[in-house]
């Protein structure tokens, strides 16, 4: 899942980049980066592994763990309100 997620994490950069300078909202590719953001959010959700290493006795691993089920959070509900406003 890891890699996975390193995957899903530059698509969604280049898919970002590309929405972003050619200024196309809710075609199709911005459609095509939702379902990435999509499944990304679950990712983090879920990924006990992260993508970037800490050191084994890093003292806040905890606020690292609730952070990242934060952001897959947010990106989770951002796309649920875009695939029903479309």
């Amino acid at each position: 899942m890891k890699y996975l997620e390193i995957i899903l994490k530059l698509a969604f950069l280049a898919l970002s980049i590309y929405v972003i300078a050619t200024r196309q909202v809710f075609g199709e590719a911005f459609m095509i980066l939702t379902y990435i953001a999509f499944v990304l959010g679950i990712v983090l959700i879920f990924n006990k592994k992260q993508s970037y290493n800490y050191p084994a006795n890093y003292p806040k691993i905890k606020n690292v763990f609730i952070m990242r089920k934060i952001e897959g959070l947010i990106l989770v509900l951002c796309a649920l309100v875009i695939f029903f406003h479309s």
